[in-house]
């Protein structure tokens, strides 16, 4: 936050997005591997969903990326997008319960 208090965007998002990516690319292999050696599925395959999401995210900061400045206007538009993101995936259905019958729902069985 001190780099770009002193007006240093470039090294203020190289720093955080170096990270991110950095924290990604060691985070995603290990979740894997530890999920295979626990015998949980642990697969790349993404839903609809969640690479629209992921897209969503990536125009949003490239569009912050484009001038090399920030407002106030870009960091309420970064929290507004966050929020969007958390309320759809909140109320996006569980794709491992479809096709699950619910026990006791029958009628009169």
């Amino acid at each position: 936050m001190n780099k770009a208090r002193q007006n240093q965007m470039n090294y203020a998002i190289a720093q955080v997005l170096g990270s991110s990516i950095q924290t990604a690319l060691l985070n995603t292999p290990l979740v894997i591997l530890v999920g295979w050696a626990l015998g949980k599925e642990m697969s790349l395959n993404f839903e609809v969903f969640d690479a629209a999401m992921l897209i969503l995210a990536v125009i949003v900061v490239s569009s912050f990326l484009k001038d090399g400045k920030s407002d106030y206007l870009e960091g309420m538009l970064g929290v507004f997008v966050y929020l969007l993101i958390a309320v759809a995936a909140f109320y996006y259905p569980n794709p491992t319960a479809h096709g699950q019958s619910v026990q006791g729902s029958g009628g009169g069985e």
